[in-house]
């Protein structure tokens, strides 16, 4: 079977997460399962087209966002929005591979009109990743969320709608944000499922062995949405609590951000921290097995965070936030209040001095979450197509 993925940002050019790791994922599990892939997405201008057979990298400016200035942003999304270039190339390259398949992730950066005007014949998908049909950001954070009930966001979300009225199939990884887009009225006669990215867990795992310290653990980019002052906070709260006897418990904390310095000014005081910074996903699924509890503080609605996965296939209980499809992931006792510092050191503290129990309760939750293999994916979409 050929199929073609398109995703606004893929390796090399990916930035780690998201649904570039979803798109990879999927990608190399369909190719091992003998499928053809063909790749759409796209490339920084002042970058080089890397020629990789089956891969079509299109010059766009959406890597380089975060460089550019406000009015520079807010010029280059509306030309995103109507661009019919990119559209039609898109359009070409789909009727030159003639793919029996088409799944498109977020597609900012190829352009809002790529489902409307580059559909063929073939039955397209498109996968949900986070808010991007309902604001440009694509991030609902806690406190904000009248944001996408705004005027402009109404425009823009009406927009979409005209854009994704070819679209076969919806899917969405958590029931939160299916029901966000649904209460927008986004999809129309579009059939919409729930179905869990497809991740492809390893056929072998070493045994887990936890350090004598308790170690938590935080993998993610150093941002404020994230919530690591919430997790730095609560952490010197938990330090307080345990008085001398902090020195049995660490904070591991793996990524890294534009918000570094500042995080490890506010922990400054704070010993018991191991700060890695970026690691292999190799390393991360050890450092996993060496670890007690998962810590996902977030301040922004998740959608459904391949962490948490991981991390439950590493056996390793995950304390977060109650936001978004985050909270659907969680088993009652692991979810904590946003932005509740208090909340979240009550949390750890009841995960040391009951990790059995928490032990068991993550082996149940494990039964009810599990996610399909790139081929068990797919043959469920050619169900619903």
């Amino acid at each position: 079977m050929k199929i073609c993925l398109l995703n606004n940002i893929y390796p090399p050019f990916d930035r780690g997460g998201g649904s570039e790791q979803v798109t990879a994922n999927l990608a190399q599990g369909l190719q091992e399962a003998g499928h053809q892939v063909i790749i759409i997405t796209t490339r920084p201008v002042n970058q080089p087209n890397p020629q990789k057979a089956n891969h079509y990298y299109l010059a766009s400016y959406f890597p380089l966002l975060h460089i550019l200035s406000k009015p520079a942003r807010l010029i280059w999304h509306a030309r995103d929005m109507f661009c019919l270039l990119k559209a039609w190339r898109v359009r070409k390259i789909l009727l030159q591979e003639k793919c029996d398949l088409i799944i498109s992730n977020n597609l900012m950066g190829l352009g809002h009109l790529v489902p409307r005007l580059a559909h063929t014949d073939q039955p397209w998908v498109h996968i949900l990743h986070d808010a991007q049909l309902l604001h440009p950001s694509g991030l609902l954070y806690w406190g904000q969320e009248p944001i996408i009930d705004s005027l402009p966001a109404q425009l823009y979300q009406a927009w979409n709608r005209y854009c994704f009225k070819k679209v076969a199939l919806i899917i969405s990884p958590s029931h939160w944000l299916l029901q966000l887009h649904q209460s927008k009225k986004m999809f129309g006669s579009a059939k919409v499922i729930q179905l869990f990215n497809p991740f492809d867990l390893p056929k072998t795992l070493e045994q887990r062995q936890p350090s004598t310290t308790f170690n938590f653990l935080s993998v993610g980019q150093i941002v404020q949405h994230k919530g690591i002052a919430v997790l730095l906070r609560a952490w010197s709260e938990l330090n307080q609590r345990l008085g001398d006897k902090q020195s049995r418990v660490k904070l591991i904390i793996v990524g890294s951000g534009p918000w570094l310095d500042q995080a490890k000014s506010l922990a400054k005081d704070q010993t018991n921290i191991a700060w890695l910074g970026k690691l292999p996903n190799t390393e991360i699924q050890t450092i996993m097995r060496q670890a007690h509890c998962l810590l996902v503080p977030s301040l922004t609605y998740e959608n459904s965070p391949t962490v948490v996965f991981e991390a439950y296939h590493n056996n390793l209980p995950v304390i977060g936030s109650n936001l978004g499809g985050l909270q659907e992931l969680l088993t009652e006792q692991a979810s904590f209040t946003a932005n509740d510092t208090m909340a979240l050191s009550h949390k750890m503290l009841a995960v040391m001095s009951h990790y059995s129990d928490w032990q068991t309760q993550l082996q149940k939750q494990k039964e009810k979450i599990l996610p399909l293999k790139p081929e068990e994916y797919l043959d469920r979409i050619m169900e619903e197509v």
